[in-house]
């Protein structure tokens, strides 16, 4: 057996569509300690493959590494495009009354865009807002600590025209909350991610689609499955009014 070979079988054994591990996760898998370089390069979880023995074992399973936090040794594996094509939606499902006692495994799969970093001395999203419905993670990080802000809006874009003018902590305070503008004031930097239609999908006992965004209940859903998954963390987390 090869040295990675049960991160593969782990991941081969999975029905969910994502796994957001701790690197220590990982470890029990594997029965040993990443290598260093796991902890301090970022490429060490790049989906290259090739001569890299541990970056294959994901690969021939048919997951990918999606994201990687290296300072919270967090890392999100997802199922390649041609694993998740089991699971879409027959182009004319059977419309089914539904009855008391039916028990139905509803979820959500989510995959953040990360938009850059903001913090109380300067600095600006490395990518633009898009003007679309969708869901936004905030992650505080001040002395060490994080907390997370999450929230909703109609229009991404808009929300966000605060905090290209961020010393306006009224603005800042009405848009996302008494959290960030005390944060910023603190001098804290705030990592900025969203969900749009592209990257959220909704999914009925394994069959799934986009999550249509613009409907207030969907966006809704998938705010509280954000929320969960933050406070499954163990993170301290703040929902935003809509």
């Amino acid at each position: 057996m090869g040295k990675y070979d049960p991160l593969r079988y782990h991941l081969q054994s999975l029905t969910a569509f994502e796994w957001n591990a701790a690197f220590s996760d990982v470890e029990r898998v594997l029965g040993f300690e990443l290598p260093r370089s796991a902890s301090d390069h970022r490429a060490w979880w790049s989906n290259s493959g090739g001569v890299q023995v541990h970056q294959n074992a994901w690969l021939a399973a048919g997951w990918t590494v999606s994201s990687v936090d290296l300072s919270r040794r967090l890392v999100t594996f997802m199922r390649s495009r041609q694993q998740q094509a089991a699971v879409r939606p027959a182009a004319s499902p059977v419309k089914a009354r539904p009855s008391a006692g039916d028990m139905v495994a509803l979820t959500a799969r989510l995959q953040w865009t990360e938009l850059g970093e903001m913090g109380g001395n300067g600095g600006a999203l490395s990518n633009s807002v898009p003007n679309a419905a969708g869901v936004y993670r905030l992650t505080l990080i001040c002395d060490g600590a994080a907390e997370v802000v999450i929230g909703s809006a109609f229009d991404l874009g808009k929300r966000f025209e605060t905090m290209r003018g961020r010393n306006d902590r009224k603005a800042t305070d009405a848009a996302f909350g008494p959290a960030v503008g005390k944060a910023l004031a603190r001098g804290a930097q705030v990592r900025v991610e969203v969900l749009t239609a592209d990257n959220a999908w909704i999914l009925r006992d394994g069959r799934g689609r986009k999550a249509e965004l613009d409907d207030p209940v969907e966006r809704e859903l998938v705010t509280a499955a954000a929320v969960v998954d933050a406070r499954a963390r163990g993170l301290q987390v703040t929902v935003a009014e809509a």
